[in-house]
């Protein structure tokens, strides 16, 4: 017998994915936060165009647009734009053999497919990798280290806690110069093999170098990762947006280079040097029967990515600006090495600051996790009892107009270790005592007052007044 319904309950009704998706999440204010006026922004990802970039950008996109606009406009090849391709393989090739002498071979017509950013990326993944199998009535699951990417964590079939499982790394403290490291090591490895035995894990998806603190998992380690995976038939997704070929923010003294085996899907992204808007993302494989069920996903989803921003940045790939003679070297290369000069001075005002202005770090009651790539510091604090980092957040953002991203946007998920004793501290409180600062702000005093109005508010939760 069929039941009336409300009409405006029924307009309401949403898929349990729809309802996870349709859910206030710290994207959705990460997203809101971005459009406010007159703020310190040290929350979002995305950083400013710089004079010399934009003018490199902007005439690589008027020649662009001069040659290609008829084609770029029309519906293009699914894996994405073939000069653009072709440019992308033999960068990576060439990128690749001068990381590490081997030959990598990226053929562009079926190692490669653009996506529109990897949040798109990483939502088809998830949603391809994940959920249930009717044919089997299995949950397939995610599991991945915490702490992990903002961006993925609504994107899980019926949400974090159900798809994805938790993996929490050990903290190494320095409390002789306050700083902190995330790293995975032979425990982690032996946590990681045992949830790769759960049936239902499907696939592995993590960060490199890491967001949100910037830290890098070793290549040994990463590689003993990745082999352990592979043992298990788990795909192992390497999001790899601010590694090499471009943009190239990994430190010198860190090598940092994605493994290539028959299960791993490499992650890429061109939003990090001024162009977030334009939403281009690589994936990468040499799974050729892998990227053809991909190719499929894509183009059952959206055709294709825009292809007039991979017009212009196969353009900036191969020194093809109206004026070349605005560089040296090719437009790339310049724009990967402007940006970590202008990250590095910014990451070192971050740190600056808390050593010489705040008493709560002087006291180790706030310790940093100092990058070796990205354009992240990841800070622990000691707070007073009922305090956290989401009412650090909030009374930043309307008290000093400051915007900074609470620990708890990176955890989350079903906890696989949650042992304090072993962990050498207690993953419960790991979100709300921890916080993200991006060294994004145009000018050096605007970063450091940014900084200053964090280490005031923290230095005024612990009972120190100026």
């Amino acid at each position: 017998m069929a039941t009336s319904m409300n009409p405006e309950e029924r307009l309401n009704r949403f898929s349990t994915f729809g309802e996870v998706l349709s859910q206030e999440s710290w994207t959705t204010r990460l997203l809101d936060d971005f459009v406010m006026s007159d703020v310190y922004n040290l929350g979002g990802g995305q950083v400013p165009r710089l004079t010399k970039v934009d003018e490199l950008i902007k005439w690589a996109e008027i020649r662009s647009l001069l040659e290609e606009t008829g084609k770029v406009h029309a519906y293009g090849k699914i894996r994405g734009w073939p000069p653009y391709l072709e440019a992308y393989a033999r960068r990576y090739n060439e990128w690749y053999r001068k990381e590490t002498g081997g030959n990598l071979e990226l053929d562009p017509k079926k190692h490669i497919i653009v996506v529109p950013s990897l949040s798109a990326g990483n939502l088809f993944l998830v949603q391809s990798f994940c959920g249930l199998d009717e044919k089997s009535g299995v949950k397939y699951k995610c599991v991945g280290l915490i702490p992990n990417y903002v961006g993925i964590e609504r994107q899980f079939p019926s949400g974090p806690e159900k798809t994805f499982i938790a993996i929490y790394q050990k903290m190494k403290i320095n409390e002789n110069n306050g700083t902190f490291k995330f790293e995975p090591d032979q425990d982690t490895l032996e946590t990681l093999e045992n949830a790769l035995n759960i049936p239902e894990v499907n696939a592995y998806y993590g960060p490199r170098p890491n967001n949100p603190d910037g830290s890098i998992i070793s290549q040994e380690v990463l590689e003993k990762m990745v082999k352990l995976a592979e043992k298990k038939g788990v795909k192992f997704i390497q999001d790899c947006a601010y590694a090499g070929p471009d943009p190239n923010y990994v430190y010198d003294d860190v090598k940092c280079v994605p493994v290539f085996s028959d299960n791993s899907i490499i992650e890429h992204t061109h939003s990090k040097y001024g162009e977030a808007g334009d939403r281009l993302g690589e994936w990468v494989s040499k799974n050729e029967k892998l990227m053809k069920r991909l190719e499929r996903v894509v183009a059952n989803t959206i055709f294709h990515t825009q292809q007039s921003s991979q017009a212009y940045t196969q353009r900036l790939m191969e020194q093809q600006v109206l004026f070349t003679t605005l560089m040296e070297k090719d437009a790339l290369t310049e724009i990967d090495k402007t940006y970590r000069e202008f990250l590095k001075r910014n990451i070192r005002t971050i740190l600056d600051t808390f050593r010489k202005e705040c008493v709560s770090y002087k006291e180790n009651k706030v310790l940093v996790c100092k990058p070796q790539g990205a354009f992240y510091v990841f800070c622990h604090v000691d707070l007073p009892e009922g305090i956290t980092s989401q009412t650090l957040y909030r009374d930043l953002k309307n008290k000093k107009r400051t915007i900074i991203v609470p620990g708890d946007a990176f955890v989350f998920g079903k906890p696989y270790n949650p042992n304090p004793e072993v962990l050498g501290y207690d993953p419960l409180t790991l979100g709300a005592k921890t916080f993200r600062l991006s060294a994004v702000e145009r000018t050096e005093e605007r970063m450091r007052q940014g900084v200053l109005n964090v280490c005031e508010q923290i230095d005024h939760y612990n009972g120190i007044h100026r």
